[in-house]
């Protein structure tokens, strides 16, 4: 909280109410609202790449709302179930909005001031097609913010250097020169990026802002057309760039996949970890993590990056995991095609 100094919280509709901002791995922002008064609940659609509006399926709705030592759980019947931090009031979880299915995550803090979040960040994304889920992409990579908080610097597939003026490529194709971006509060406490990329200036995203218990969490809402016209959607996951200490991913996570399907649980402790696939296999295997470290399987190298983590049999074999907070953070599956959020569950 302290690095951001007192950020406001998102709107709500009245003084019984609370409310979260939430993105969706599709590639939309949505907004719900829970009012204690007849635990009824909305959602509002603040940006959609699949025409979904306030009048969508599962928009409204009754709730019923448990909480369990730090973790309160919202339980929307088959709509989905949100899970929020009550210490960072970082949420997580899935819903289904209209035929749309999506993990999604949130916080319950607007924008602050844009100089609160100046510095490096490593991030994880997963984006595909808006029209059929088709040709999935995911990666890593780094970004700086400005002092300021106004322009952004992004190194997809790579390293940013300290003054954000070069890429250190780690991927074949990835930039050599960062992206530039600028950024501005929008009216309702969202952050619109806006991205020049190929002599082209395009909006890149809305950016939602955490109060994470190691600094700050940047959640990018990312939507935009490639170089071959065909719009892009999904959604970018932010978290400071410093070494981790080997414990930050201690403890019990569940994991989701990108289209609200549940996913696999994990036991963690220092540097080994129980995982137990989803039913039907229910399959439980062992995996070793490296904390700092990614392989690069192009040019079968290991990359000394701090603040990301690996997990697998080998490191050769490992799979990309960023720690956001003690409660939340992503993991690379399905070979690379997918990007689960996982929340902790103890």
């Amino acid at each position: 909280m302290a690095a951001l100094g007192n950020p406001p919280a998102v709107t709500a509709t009245n003084t019984t109410s609370t409310a979260y901002d939430l993105v969706a791995a599709i590639g939309d922002t949505w907004r719900v609202n829970f009012d204690s008064t007849g635990n009824a609940y909305t959602v509002t659609i603040l940006q959609s790449q699949y025409g979904l509006s306030g009048t969508s399926a599962g928009t409204s709705g009754t709730f019923t709302k448990t909480t369990s030592g730090n973790y309160t759980t919202y339980s929307l019947g088959t709509v989905g179930t949100l899970i929020v931090d009550d210490r960072t009031k970082a949420v997580s979880g899935n819903m289904t909005i209209g035929a749309k299915a999506s993990t999604v995550a949130g916080t319950g803090y607007a924008a602050p001031a844009l100089n609160k979040l100046a510095g490096t960040y490593n991030f994880a994304y997963h984006t595909r097609n808006a029209s059929d889920g088709g040709s999935p992409d995911m990666g890593a990579g780094q970004f700086t913010v400005s002092p300021d908080g106004a322009s952004i610097a992004i190194c997809p597939g790579g390293t940013i250097n300290a003054a954000a003026t070069a890429c250190t490529p780690q991927l074949p194709g990835s930039p050599s020169v960062p992206l530039a971006g600028t950024s501005a509060v929008a009216p309702n406490g969202l952050i619109t990026l806006t991205v020049t990329e190929n002599n082209v200036t395009a909006e890149f995203g809305k950016l939602h802002v955490h109060v994470g218990d190691r600094g700050p969490i940047l959640l990018i809402d990312r939507y935009g057309r490639n170089a071959q016209n065909v719009m892009r959607t999904g959604a970018f996951y932010a978290a400071k760039a410093v070494a981790a200490a080997g414990t930050e991913f201690d403890g019990h996570w569940a994991c989701n996949k990108t289209g609200g399907i549940s996913g696999s649980t994990a036991v963690v402790s220092g540097t080994s970890a129980t995982i137990t696939d989803p039913a039907p296999s229910n399959l439980v295997s062992t995996a070793n993590l490296y904390y700092n470290q990614v392989y690069n399987r192009g040019t079968q190298q290991t990359l000394n990056l701090p603040g990301f983590l690996s997990i697998g049999a080998s490191l050769a074999t490992s799979d990309i995991v960023l720690t956001l907070s003690s409660s939340l953070a992503v993991a690379q599956t399905g070979n690379g095609t997918d990007l689960s959020v996982c929340h902790r569950t103890n």
